[in-house]
């Protein structure tokens, strides 16, 4: 509902969080280990955007490194 169906930060979301406004996963340049920590840890537990939030709880090792594989899959 954040990031959107393609990952392009155009979902229902947007509409809410403006700043800043979820990002475009698609031209995301950063290193896999950055992302593992911010989908872990969530925006404030990297010094970004509070208005991402973690997920430590919800994902275990598996689903995360599937998340981490889609990310790397949809960069333009």
């Amino acid at each position: 509902i954040c990031h959107g169906s393609n990952g392009e930060g155009d979902g229902r979301m947007r509409k809410i969080i403006k700043n800043p406004p979820p990002a475009d996963l698609t031209a995301s340049r950063f290193p896999v280990e950055y992302l593992r920590e911010i989908i872990k840890e969530g925006g404030a537990g990297v010094g970004r955007s509070e208005q991402m939030p973690p997920w430590k709880s919800q994902l275990n090792e598996e689903e995360l490194q599937s998340v981490l594989l889609y990310l790397q899959s949809i960069r333009k």
